[in-house]
């Protein structure tokens, strides 16, 4: 064997060595790589509970997979967000959790009442009570509107149905039972009770009478009986209002309250609370305290946070913003809040309302009306 040979064969069991050292090396928390040299995403998880992973936050060494991901967020390193739809249901949001989305395909982990599909993407059918559907089957969890019947309402009631169809069977009901929980077989048809309690918007042994009716209040979408007291009390109303107990009616969403490309109400029916936050200008849970947001404006149109009705001075208003006095009035900052004519006229050289306008060349005064 010749020593050329022997040198090469030297160099690779060096090599294979160090690289068997370098990544046998201990990682500390945070880092991965054979020398440690790559921080690990930073959508890795990195909480105080790591019991699902076996004790481990951040990523493994060898490949810097992470053992776990931040909230709304999957893949092998955490770096795809998950669909924001993932989030909106009623259990995530009121709970102050983002519910998120399964670890390898991001299939979200629930969706909100209307909205179905792996990723919450798909709209619950219109013909739905209240458009709520399962979340898997898209099949509507409450029944139909009346008129239809099928698993997602798609079908049609015979005209001779005078009080609609039972979603299952599309056998006609009769003039009772026809609002219970569960259509027709959870009807006692001989005693006319529902067995299981009334779609949303009834209530009554028979569910043939309405919360609207009852309460008063035609916004109301459900109710409860206080057998104690003997009356009956709105407890969740129509999407894009919400409950309040204080002065015992329906009220709108705050105007505050961001709005979603779905038909999901942009205010919880019970609380009020905004779903997807607040626009700018606007705070709190509902989104009710009002914040005039524009830069050098002193004061807003009511509820249009984007919208000047007085600026601060050395400017005036432009289509609803603040601009700047011009620099040409003779006194500095010194124009009418409103129009921008400068209060004190233009200096040399300058005319118009504005003193936007320069005098002919060679002339350093000029009356302002020529």
């Amino acid at each position: 064997m010749n020593e050329s040979l022997i040198n090469r064969i030297l160099i690779v069991v060096l090599y294979i060595t160090l690289f068997e050292v370098e990544t046998n090396a201990t990682c500390n928390f945070g880092v991965w790589g054979g020398s440690c040299q790559y921080n690990c995403s930073s959508t890795c998880y990195y909480g105080n509970e790591c019991s699902s992973n076996g004790g481990k936050c951040g990523c493994e060494q060898l490949h810097g997979n992470c053992y776990g991901c931040a909230k709304n967020y999957f893949g092998d390193v955490c770096n795809k967000a998950c669909n924001q739809n993932c989030s909106l249901s009623d259990q995530c949001v009121l709970s102050g959790l983002a519910c998120g989305c399964e670890r390898q395909l991001g299939y979200c982990n629930s969706c909100p009442k209307t909205l179905w599909g792996n990723y919450c993407d798909k709209s619950c059918s219109i013909r739905c009570i209240n458009f709520e559907c399962d979340r898997a089957s898209s099949q509507c969890t409450s029944g139909c509107t009346k008129g239809y019947y099928g698993s997602d309402c798609s079908s049609t009631c015979s005209t001779s149905c005078l009080y609609g169809c039972d979603q299952q069977t599309a056998a006609c009901f009769p003039s009772y039972c026809v609002n219970c929980n569960g259509g027709l077989p959870k009807c006692d048809q001989s005693n006319r009770k529902c067995l299981n309690g009334c779609i949303d918007g009834f209530y009554g042994p028979s569910c043939d009478k309405t919360c609207s009716v009852v309460t008063n209040n035609t916004l109301c979408t459900k109710c409860q009986a206080l057998v104690s007291v003997g009356i009956t009390v709105c407890t969740e109303c129509q999407p894009g209002y919400h409950y309040d107990g204080v002065i015992g009616n329906c009220k709108t969403c705050s105007t505050g309250c961001k709005t979603n490309n779905t038909n999901i109400a942009k205010c919880f029916p019970n609380t009020g609370n905004c779903r997807f936050g607040c626009s700018a200008g606007w705070s709190g849970p509902r989104c009710d305290s009002f914040t005039c947001s524009l830069s050098n404006c002193e004061s807003c149109v009511a509820n249009q946070p984007t919208v000047c009705e007085r600026c601060q001075t050395g400017w005036h208003l432009d289509s609803g913003q603040c601009v700047r006095c011009s620099d040409n009035c003779a006194t500095l900052n010194s124009c009418d809040k409103t129009s921008g004519t400068c209060t004190g006229g233009c200096k040399t050289g300058w005319y118009g309302n504005k003193c936007k306008d320069s005098c002919i060349t060679n002339c350093n005064q000029c009356d302002a009306m020529v």
